[in-house]
């Protein structure tokens, strides 16, 4: 049943009707992002519509979109009032209008939440078996169960989220994770993943994290979200995006390792005591989340006298049982 079943291209027939006719406020079919309409206004305008839609009526004398809902949308932003489509018989069954959306959309390769879209439509109709085995496919993706169960979590999230689905700006792993989470905490995360520019690991990695620290420490998802040590670089004017995500993702870390936290502040305690701690031409850091051996000492100067001074005050501090400690941690 890969195709379209039920023959319809041998009971349709192809019209002209009323845009006006059509209810473009439902969509049932399609995945429904709002969508920018220029380039299809532009085709329109050069070559006329290319594709005609595929409408069903409806009990109440209206029509429905199987099929081309946003080109009937440009059609009527262009002040067109008819166009041609093809029209379906009222008994056509939802299965096969499904098919005939999917057909028409998979041609051109369907973003994130198109995919998420059409595998949970299909899986209303047909065994998860026979979607993975049939559809996934065409719907871009290898025949792994995995992948079903993924796309069906990632298709239950709400707005705000498909559109960034969409954009490719949230990933598929991301947005299966998100979904398990309540409503408030998924409103409470949209201030990371809708404004941040995480990468796609980092955004699983971000999840991960803070569903980890929230059991661990008992606390709500929402609580943990909007505490100022997590959410304080959400705000400050001072980072850019970019910085703001490195620091949220630092502060994370930090949270989630202990022993980590205290580290840093034992040796942020260690630089205050030796006369480093902001020290204008001598930057002491310690191995990258202390793991490793390797310290890395920056010196700033400007000529050599100032340059034999600096070194003869870090000989001094080395030789201090406060600068061995250091090393220790």
């Amino acid at each position: 049943m890969g195709g379209v079943a039920g023959a319809p291209e041998a009971r349709r027939r192809l019209d002209v009707i009323p845009v006006a006719a059509v209810d473009l406020e439902s969509h049932p079919f399609s995945p429904g992002l709002p969508r920018d309409t220029t380039a299809l206004k532009a085709s329109l305008e050069m070559v006329g519509l290319l594709a005609p839609p595929h409408l069903r009526p409806r009990a109440d004398g209206r029509w429905e979109a199987v099929a081309g809902w946003k080109r009937l949308l440009a059609a009527g932003e262009l002040g067109r009032k008819t166009a041609p489509a093809f029209l379906l018989p009222p008994e056509t069954p939802e299965f096969v209008c499904l098919l005939i959306s999917l057909h028409d959309n998979a041609a051109r390769g369907l973003n994130p939440w198109e995919q998420a879209f059409y595998a949970a439509r299909l899986c209303e109709h047909l065994p998860p078996e026979d979607v993975v085995r049939r559809y996934l496919p065409l719907l871009g993706m290898a025949p792994a169960p995995r992948l079903l169960e993924r796309l069906l979590q990632a298709a239950r999230l709400p707005d705000p989220w498909p559109p960034l689905m969409a954009a490719g700006r949230l990933s598929m792993s991301a947005a299966a994770l998100l979904a398990e989470w309540p409503p408030e905490a998924q409103a409470a995360a949209w201030p990371y993943l809708g404004a941040l520019p995480f990468t796609h690991r980092a955004q699983e990695e971000f999840l991960e994290g803070v569903d980890l620290l929230a059991r661990r420490q008992g606390v709500g998802l929402t609580n943990l979200l909007a505490a100022p040590e997590l959410a304080g670089p959400l705000a400050d004017p001072a980072l850019s995006p970019a910085a703001r995500t490195e620091e949220v993702r630092r502060r994370l870390k930090e949270w989630l390792s202990p022993e980590l936290r205290r580290a840093q502040a034992a040796f942020r305690e260690g630089l205050r005591q030796l006369g480093l701690a902001g020290h204008p031409r001598l930057r002491l850091e310690p191995p990258p989340a202390f793991e490793g051996a390797d310290f890395r000492l920056t010196v700033t100067f400007a000529d050599a006298a100032e340059l034999r001074q600096l070194l003869g005050k870090v000989q001094s501090l080395a030789a201090t049982p406060a600068f061995s400690r250091l090393m220790d941690l």
